[in-house]
C-alpha cells in the first residue's frame, strides 16, 4: 500500500468522528511516520548490511537511507571488531598509543534555513552556507506553497515536500540536491522551510589502513518515505496496524477516548497477529526446550 492511499484511509474514518479541529496530510503524516518506524524497529527488526572502504580515517558516514545506530556486528577484513563505549574513549590519543581496535556509532545533528527549492529532477535547495556535504541525510519542514482551484484561487498550504528524508548531493556552500522529483508536485515551494540533519557516524578507535574493506550490520528502519507515492515498506498486516493507531491517537487528542480506544484494539490486535504469525518457527529457548527449539528451527 502506497502512503497516500493509507492517508485516505485515516480521513475517511475521521471524516465520520467529525473532529472539532482540521486533520490535514501533514498532520497525518507526522503521526504516521511515527508509527511505521516504530512497528518496523518492535516487529520487523529487518536485518541489512553496508560495506565500506575505508579512507584511513577514524570516521565513516554511514548512507543507507534506512540505517539505525542499532549496529550489532563490525568486520573489518576477516576480523570483528569489538563495540566499545564512547565514554571510555579519549579522541586525542594517537593511533599508535591504541593497542586494539573497536568502534562505536553516534548521531550528528544539525539544521538549517531553506531560502528556495527548484521545481525540477532532482529539486535544488537554496541554504546558506549549510556546512553539509555529499551523503548527509536531511528532513525537511515548514515550507509553506499554494495550489489553484476553480478561478484561479490561489490557497497558501504546505508543500509536499516536507516530511521527506534523503540523502543529499552537495552543489557548493549554499545549496544541495535532493531525489525528488519537485515539478510534479501539486504543491510547489513559495517561501519558508528548514532542514533538520540526522546523520550516522561510525567511529574507530583507531584508523583502519586505508583501502580496508568494513562491513557493518544493522538492525534496519522501514525505508524513509520520499513521497505520497511511495510504498509503505511494511507487512501489509502492519501498515493496518498503523493506520488504526493514528486514527486512535487523533481522536484522543479530540477527547473521543472511547472511540480511540476501540482503534487502539484493533491497531494491537493486528500487531500481535503479525507477531504470532512471523515468529512461530523462531527459536524461543526461554519457552521451549532446546531439542523442540532445534526441531522446529529445521522444519
Amino acid at each position: 500500500m502506497r502512503y497516500r492511499e493509507a492517508y485516505e484511509l485515516v480521513t475517511s474514518a475521521l471524516n465520520k468522528a467529525s473532529l472539532g479541529f482540521p486533520v490535514t496530510d501533514s498532520l497525518i503524516a507526522n503521526f504516521f511516520d511515527t508509527e511505521v518506524d516504530k512497528l518496523g524497529r518492535t516487529c520487523v527488526r529487518k536485518k541489512a548490511s553496508v560495506v565500506l572502504t575505508s579512507s584511513g580515517t577514524r570516521e565513516h558516514i554511514l548512507t543507507p537511507d534506512d540505517i539505525t545506530p542499532a549496529i550489532y556486528k563490525v568486520e573489518l577484513g576477516e576480523k570483528l571488531v569489538p563495540f566499545v563505549p564512547e565514554a571510555t574513549i579519549n579522541s586525542n590519543v594517537s593511533d599508535s598509543d591504541v593497542s586494539n581496535i573497536g568502534f562505536y556509532v553516534k548521531t550528528h545533528n544539525t539544521n538549517g534555513v531553506i531560502t528556495a527549492i527548484t521545481a525540477a529532477d532532482p529539486a535544488v535547495v537554496t541554504s546558506t552556507a549549510h556546512g553539509l556535504v555529499t551523503d548527509n541525510t536531511v528532513k525537511i519542514s515548514e515550507v509553506a506553497g499554494f495550489f489553484l482551484t476553480a478561478g484561479n484561487n490561489e490557497y497558501n498550504t504546505l508543500s509536499e515536500v516536507n516530511g521527506l528524508t534523503n540523502t543529499i548531493t552537495k552543489i557548493d556552500a549554499d545549496s544541495f540536491s535532493i531525489p525528488v522529483v519537485a515539478d510534479s508536485y501539486a504543491v510547489a515551494y513559495t517561501s519558508g522551510g528548514a532542514w533538520t540533519q540526522e546523520t550516522y557516524k561510525l567511529h574507530f578507535t583507531k584508523a583502519p589502513d586505508s583501502g580496508d574493506t568494513v562491513t557493518v550490520y544493522y538492525y534496519a528502519k522501514p525505508r524513509p518515505r520520499n513521497s505520497n507515492r511511495s510504498e509503505i515498506d511494511l507487512h501489509d498486516i502492519l501498515v493496518t496496524s498503523a493506520i488504526h493507531y493514528v486514527i486512535s491517537k487523533l481522536l484522543d487528542l479530540d477527547g473521543q477516548l472511547q472511540n480511540g480506544s476501540g482503534h487502539r484494539g484493533l491497531g494491537r490486535q493486528h500487531e500481535e497477529e503479525y507477531k504470532r504469525s512471523h515468529t512461530a518457527r523462531e527459536i524461543m529457548p526461554d519457552i521451549i526446550p532446546p531439542p523442540m527449539a532445534d526441531w522446529i528451527n529445521h522444519q
